[in-house]
């Protein structure tokens, strides 16, 4: 069959009549009983230990957009937490790349 023939045959070809399944109720997803006891997790608000408890990375020099003003800057590397429970939380913060 030429190019022309089968560019004609699916010119002529009727749309397919394609129908979309019947809506259905989705089946409901039963929760765990394990979501819901307790233990594990950190209980908010978290609170600050302390300020001295603070570890920060070396310092760095950042220097503005335009190259005009330089600034010396540390970021945190760790903070000591205290949850709602009274447990120890800390956070570890990675250094700017």
């Amino acid at each position: 069959m030429s190019l022309k023939g089968s560019l004609n045959r699916l010119e002529q070809l009727p749309p397919a009549d394609k129908k979309l399944p019947a809506a259905t109720t989705p089946v409901a997803i039963r929760a765990s009983a394990a979501l819901f006891e307790r233990g594990g997790g950190i209980a908010s608000p978290l609170v600050e230990t302390a300020y001295a408890s603070r570890s920060w990375h070396p310092a760095q020099t950042l220097t503005s957009t335009d190259g005009v003003f330089t600034f010396s800057v540390r970021f945190i590397k760790t903070l000591g937490m205290t949850d709602a429970n009274g447990a120890g939380v800390a956070l570890e913060f990675k250094d700017k790349p």
